[in-house]
């Protein structure tokens, strides 16, 4: 599962900032970067004008597919077994929830899956 699948296609930068519990003025620093190199697309909301919605542009979506089959990442993870790779999954979950309770985090978003960002 990736950002794409949880937040979709028209998130807001909240929705980004929880999913990368990040704080919010630093995802509206990273997508206004990320907007100036054509990745994003930043548009008011039609109903709830206060509201911006963010949108992968063409060019973002490439640069998103390419980061998810990045070779060195499936040069190192080869030297695990499929039960070592079960159980580094299991200890970074148990890691981010533990994470997500000291932050006072309630709303737990998926953990990526496998071959996902």
């Amino acid at each position: 599962m990736s950002i794409l699948n949880v937040i979709g296609d028209k998130a807001t930068p909240v929705d980004v900032s929880r999913w990368l519990i990040r704080e919010h003025h630093s995802v509206l620093g990273m997508l206004g970067r990320m907007e100036k190199k054509g990745l994003v697309t930043k548009a008011k909301d039609p109903v709830r004008k206060n509201l911006v919605r963010i949108t992968l542009t063409e060019k973002g979506r490439r640069a998103h597919q390419q980061s998810t089959e990045r070779q060195s990442i499936h040069q190192v993870m080869s030297c695990l077994s499929e039960d070592d790779k079960r159980e580094l999954r299991l200890l970074l979950e148990r890691l981010r929830s533990k994470t997500l309770k000291a932050l006072c985090i309630e709303e737990e978003l998926p953990f990526p899956r496998a071959g996902a960002v």
